[in-house]
This record gives C-alpha cells, sequence and structure tokens, in this order.
C-alpha cells in the first residue's frame, strides 16, 4: 500500500459536517522515540484530517509522573475529524483507516467506536420512565422480595458485618476505596456525601475533575443511561442512615463519569477510568458496564491487578456472550442471580463467569431523570449484571477491610486479586441445586463465608497469568454456540479461506467482525443459523455478500474477492 491519504470526502466546511474519530494505538516494545514516531507516521499515512488539520497524537494514560519504562507509555490516542455518510457510516471508514495504519506500519491500531455489546439496562413494564426496556419478561413467582434488604440477606452482608475485624482490620468497608467508572455521581439521599470521594472524582468523558452525573437524556439517543452510577453505587456503598444500604455502608466511592450510556460505551474512556482508578490509590474497581475490548483496556486492568488492585466487571445482559472487560482473564467476570437463588435468566454467561450476585427485583437509589428537576427515590426495578458486580464489589470491599487492605497487601502482593478469586470459588460461596459452574461460575456470593474463611499461606496461590485476548480469541468468545473449531470452520466458510489461513484472517479482521456481530443483531442470527441448519451450497456465499455489505471497505474487498 502506498503513504497516500485515504479519501475522506470533501473538507468540511464547519464542525457539524465532520464526526470526530479516535483511534486507539499501541506501540510495539523496544520502539524509539515512539511517540514522534508515531506522529510521524500518522502524518505520512494520514495526512491533515477533514477540516484540515493535523491528526492529533496523546498519550492514552496520562500519569502524573510518567516513566518511559512503563508497560502503559506504549498506548496512545488519536484523533482527528472525518466525514461519512449513511452510505458510507463511520463506523466502516474508521475501521478502513484502522487497518490501513496497521497494514503499514509497526503500530497496532483499533477504533474507538461506541459499542453496544453490554446489552440493556432492563427495567419492569410500568414503572417510572426513565430506562429503556427491552423484552421484558412475564411475571413469575418470585422468592419474596419486599424486604429492602432482601438481596444484602441473600449475600449474608449483613451477617459479615458483625463479624468482628482482624487485627488491623474494619468493619462494613471502612478505610476501602471503590473506583466506580461508570454515568458519575448524584447527590441523591440515598448516595449519601459521606458515601464519595470528591476529592479523587474524574470526568474522562469531558476531561475534567467533576464526575457529577447531569442527569439528561440527548434527545436523539433514547437508550441513554442518566443516573446508573447513583443507581449501582447506591447498591455498593450506600449508607445505613438512609431507607436502603449498599453491601459495604462504610466504603468510600471515587465516582469516574466514563459514559452516558451502558449501551454506547467506549472502550477508550473506560481504560482512561481504569488507570485514573488505579492512580488515586482505588483498592476496588467496579464496572457496571461492557464493551468490546479495543487497544488498551486489558493493559490498564492487568497493570491495576498487578498492583493489588481487585478489578470486577460485569458479564453483560441479553447478548447471550460475556462482554469486556469481563471476559479478560485478569478481570473478576460476575454474573447476575436472582432472589430464589438461580441464574438470572438473561444474564451473559459462560466459563468467563467467575460468580454471581443478586442482580433482579435489586432495592437501589432511583433516578427518573424525564422530569425536570430529576425525581429521586427508592426502587427495586432494578435488573443486570450491573447489580451483580454492585454487590459483588461491596463484598470485596468488606473482605479487604476486615483483614486489612495493607495487611493483604503485604502477604500476597501482586497475588492479591487472585487470592481473592480463589477463596470467593473455593469458599466463599453457596451454590444451589443444579447450579450450572460452567456457565455461571461457582455460585452465589456469600460475605459471611467469605470473611470467615482461612486465608492461604502467602506464595501458595500463584497471581493470576495475564493471558493476552487477541482478535482471534475476541471473535470466538461472542459465539459461545460453537467450539472454537466450529467457530473456525464457519469463518473459513464465508470467508473463503483455507483452514491455516482462519486465525491469521482472525488476527486482521476479527476485532470488526465482532463489532458487526455485536451491533447487528440480525446478522449475528443469520451467521449462527446458517451453520446450525442445513443449507444449500450457496448460503455461505449469501451470508459473504451479507456480511460485506455493512463491513469495511477493505473487509468488503477481502470477502467479495474470496
Amino acid at each position: 500500500m502506498t503513504g497516500e491519504s485515504p479519501y475522506l470526502g470533501p473538507p468540511a466546511s464547519s464542525d457539524r459536517e465532520a464526526t470526530l474519530l479516535r483511534l486507539l494505538v499501541e506501540a510495539p516494545d523496544g520502539l524509539a522515540s515512539t511517540e514522534l514516531a508515531l506522529r510521524r507516521f500518522i502524518q505520512e499515512r494520514l495526512g491533515l484530517d477533514a477540516r484540515g488539520l493535523d491528526w492529533q497524537v496523546d498519550r492514552l494514560f496520562q500519569p502524573t509522573s510518567a516513566r518511559e519504562d512503563d508497560e502503559l507509555t506504549r498506548f496512545f490516542e488519536v484523533t482527528g475529524a472525518v466525514v461519512a455518510s449513511p452510505a458510507y457510516p463511520v463506523h466502516r471508514l474508521a475501521f478502513d483507516l484502522a487497518r490501513r495504519l496497521s497494514d503499514t506500519g509497526p503500530f497496532a491500531v483499533d477504533p474507538d467506536l461506541p459499542s453496544s455489546a453490554f446489552g440493556y439496562v432492563v427495567q419492569d413494564p410500568g414503572s417510572p420512565p426513565g430506562l429503556p426496556v427491552e423484552a421484558a419478561e412475564e411475571p413469575r413467582a418470585l422468592a419474596d422480595t419486599s424486604s429492602r434488604f432482601w438481596a444484602l440477606d441473600d449475600i449474608r452482608a449483613r451477617a459479615a458485618w458483625a463479624l468482628p475485624p482482624r487485627p488491623g482490620g474494619a468493619s462494613r468497608g471502612a478505610g476501602i476505596l471503590v473506583g466506580h467508572p461508570d454515568t458519575g455521581y448524584s447527590l441523591h439521599p440515598e448516595l449519601e456525601v459521606g458515601a464519595l470521594d470528591l476529592a479523587l472524582d474524574r470526568d474522562v468523558i469531558d476531561n475534567d475533575d467533576d464526575a457529577r452525573d447531569p442527569l439528561r437524556k440527548r434527545w436523539w439517543f433514547p437508550l441513554d443511561t442518566p443516573g446508573h452510577g447513583t443507581h449501582t453505587g447506591s447498591v455498593i456503598a450506600g449508607r445505613s442512615t438512609g431507607q436502603i444500604t449498599g453491601a459495604a455502608p462504610e466504603a468510600r466511592l471515587v465516582p469516574i463519569r466514563t459514559i452516558k450510556s451502558v449501551v454506547q460505551v467506549f472502550d477508550g474512556d473506560v481504560a482512561k477510568a481504569v488507570f485514573h482508578a488505579h492512580q488515586v490509590g482505588c483498592h476496588v474497581i467496579s464496572m457496571s458496564l461492557g464493551g468490546i475490548g479495543f487497544i488498551g483496556l486489558q493493559a490498564a486492568i492487568a497493570e491495576a491487578v498487578r498492583s493489588g488492585v481487585i478489578v470486577l466487571g460485569a458479564a453483560g445482559n441479553d447478548v447471550g456472550f460475556v462482554v469486556a472487560p469481563a471476559i479478560y482473564p485478569e478481570c473478576v467476570g460476575v454474573g447476575a442471580s436472582t432472589a430464589d437463588g438461580q441464574p438470572w435468566s438473561r444474564s451473559s454467561h459462560g466459563p468467563a463467569v467467575d460468580i454471581c450476585a443478586p442482580g433482579e427485583s435489586v432495592w437501589a437509589a432511583s433516578v427518573n431523570s424525564d422530569v425536570s428537576p430529576p425525581v429521586f427515590d427508592v426502587r427495586q426495578n432494578h435488573h443486570g449484571t450491573s447489580y451483580g458486580t454492585a454487590h459483588l464489589a461491596g463484598v470485596a470491599a468488606l473482605w479487604l477491610a476486615h483483614h486489612g487492605h495493607q495487611t493483604l497487601v503485604d502477604a500476597y502482593g501482586e497475588a492479591l486479586q487472585a487470592v481473592f478469586l480463589e477463596l470467593v470459588k473455593s469458599v466463599g460461596h453457596r451454590r444451589p441445586t443444579g447450579w450450572d459452574t460452567g456457565q455461571y461460575g461457582a455460585g452465589i456470593v456469600d460475605a459471611e463465608r467469605l470473611l470467615t474463611a482461612t486465608l492461604p499461606t502467602p506464595g501458595a496461590v500463584p497471581r493470576l497469568q495475564p493471558r493476552w485476548v487477541s482478535p482471534a480469541d475476541r471473535f470466538r468468545s461472542v459465539l459461545p454456540e460453537f467450539s472454537p473449531d466450529e467457530a473456525n470452520q464457519r469463518v473459513a466458510e464465508i470467508a473463503g479461506v483455507g483452514d491455516a489461513e482462519v486465525e491469521r484472517w482472525l488476527n486482521r479482521f476479527g476485532r470488526e467482525f465482532v463489532y458487526l456481530l455485536t451491533e447487528d443483531r440480525q446478522l449475528r442470527r443469520e451467521f449462527l443459523e446458517g451453520a446450525m441448519t442445513a443449507r444449500e451450497v450457496s448460503q455461505p456465499r449469501a451470508l459473504r455478500l451479507r456480511v460485506a455489505s455493512v463491513a469495511s471497505r477493505s473487509l468488503a474487498d477481502a470477502m467479495r474477492g474470496s
């Protein structure tokens, strides 16, 4: 390929006609003068952006004291304006640009596109507006959830509060900071200011130090989820003085405004939020969100875990596969359970789910942002793996406080999260009859059992071994209906490549394929059905053309040329 700029359409006469696009870049180890080399590379390959300006190159992570040998200094963000159209939307153009850079230089490049892989925030039919409803379930008989403490008692949190702490420890999560990447915070009566550390909060969307949730929906994007951070935050650390109580009512939240909607997640912003939480000293990071898993996010989590931080991610809702970051081996994957001790029917599931916690009919602080001013109250119409994750984050805070965070770090260091996960999966849970451990983890977390479990001898539990999740791995992970061999065979059929070429093909095109399969549910159904039913020989070619019709030019050319 040449170094000529790709055609981006005519120069935009105003910002209204251009869309800002961010590319996430990873430089190889040992590349001398990385930032300067990247700037030159971008200038040579892309020229000016659609507004006639240089593409902006910045480090993705901005440490207060940068070290050139720091693992995370290899990650960058490249931002510029492009002109897209309904006929050739921005995601297609974005993958063309990313692949142009990846194919012609030493850098790995992903577009940072909004992902709806997490699924939907689910709300009971008939409840006040404010959150989207999808595929509402028929009413079913549940165990009694009328008590506002049912979920706390289900995970034995109140029993855990009553335990005397170990020497140097504390009760109820005292002294523990929980980093909380979400929609930000609001001063809800059930998320008291004492639960928040507003000296350390951050807004990575607006790049400032005020993480307050504006509690408004964009009129053109009805799936915004204002208040989601308040809802989940109250489940983690709501104070006991209110109508409801969080699982760790003396822990403190560090709000980090990272998303406007859990169905429009930018992985670059989540990566920045994880980095901020780590840098300001959070002991737990709780992510009730998810996306595809572009460049930078897994590395930021791995760096935090190496420093003794416990990192949790929600498995996802409705989508049938586990989202990122929960899919990463460095992240504890959390599913949702019900009041009658069963997996929530809409929880993502699979081997990446480590444990479940209550995620149906959960009492939480509620925000109705469809009226002005927003109405604050308490409701139990909260469902999803978001709430399973919030409950587990509170339990993690209880465990750290009970033994004393510094005592645990001194004993286990980089293996701290591995020790926590080992105890949760071996002792700190209950397993209802018939529970599928291969799909929903060890069972339902039990805080009392976890806190009373004997700590292992230092060194007995090895630290979690990092394993890079490649684009090919990620592609296969969104198709749990298939074995890895079946997924590879399906790709070979559709892409028209030989079995030996599938891995290389997926490592080049896999992330775009994941994006298409997670954004276009009908395409995913067609992909699955074509392999599961007897079809005529022409079917793979028909699906190949269907993929090509929505793909980037580079992927479409590869598909049509097969």
